[in-house]
């Protein structure tokens, strides 16, 4: 799955986006084994109140993080202009994914 680059991974980022484009992001940390959800509003502010909803809504579906003071904002991910669309939905979001990795990005020149 890592291909080999397991200890240089920071996180994975599954992004979302509704019928009213409100933007949402489902984060894994690789090293904490853990989820978080990120929702970016404009001027780098976060919609904190649907990131608690959505961890209420999947519940115990996911690992989350525990630790809130771990929900790392990621504003501007490396490689979002390459986000890669995924044919399924879930609920009624389109779905986007990428893998973060700077030290990995900045390895292979992209």
């Amino acid at each position: 799955m890592d291909n080999g680059f397991g200890p240089q991974l920071l996180c994975t980022l599954v992004a979302f986006r509704d019928e009213q484009e409100r933007r949402l992001a489902l984060i894994y940390l690789y090293k904490r084994g853990s989820f978080y959800p990120f929702a970016p509003l404009s001027g780098e502010r976060r919609d904190n109140a649907l990131e608690l909803q959505i961890k209420g809504v999947i519940g115990s579906d996911l690992k989350w993080e525990q630790d809130l003071a771990r929900w790392f904002p990621v504003w501007a991910p490396p490689v979002c202009e390459r986000f890669v669309s995924h044919a399924s939905a879930v609920a009624g979001m389109r779905s986007q994914r990428i893998s973060l990795d700077c030290r990995l990005e900045q390895r292979h020149g992209r």
